[in-house]
């Protein structure tokens, strides 16, 4: 389109935009599992401050430490591939503490010292297996008004 300005004005940029919406395979993150602490550390908090000197700052360390990561092919290939989809990254992480929380919820479910708490981490893990039923949208213990009227050629019933 002539004159139009903005991702969507040319064919060939539409569909850049659709393979972008589409992101990036969590596979696509090759040597993530090889990164030190510190390094998916600054991967996080860089998606949040998109500022190099502010993240290593945060983190108590020199802007020098975080130019040597990026001398590593592997750290800036990462780095370039989590700007561009930061919901890659997102996914990584949780994959990794879904074993934690997996075990914090099995902990929380027999425990026997708070049984609000109990009952509510084992009517969360229902809700994960599938096991609860659906939510209706009317809340529990609500009652549904409901009066049905039927139409007759004279009016009475």
């Amino acid at each position: 389109m002539p004159g139009r300005r903005g991702l969507m004005g040319h064919p060939a940029m539409a569909t850049r935009v659709s393979e972008l919406e589409r992101g990036v395979p969590v596979e696509d993150l090759l040597g993530y599992e090889g990164l030190g602490e510190d390094q998916k550390e600054y991967l996080s908090l860089y998606l949040i401050h998109r500022d190099a000197a502010k993240v290593a700052e945060v983190m108590g360390m020199k802007v020098g430490v975080v130019d040597g990561w990026m001398e590593d092919e592997v750290f800036s290939g990462i780095v370039g591939a989590v700007q561009a989809q930061p919901k890659v990254l997102a996914l990584r992480m949780m994959e990794e503490i879904l074993p934690w929380s997996a075990r914090r919820l099995y902990e929380l479910a027999l425990q026997t010292g708070n049984k609000s708490v109990q009952l509510q981490a084992i009517k969360h893990l229902h809700q994960v297996m599938g096991l609860a039923p659906q939510e209706s949208g009317i809340p529990q213990g609500a009652f549904l008004n409901v009066q049905i009227n039927t139409f007759s050629k004279n009016g009475t019933d």
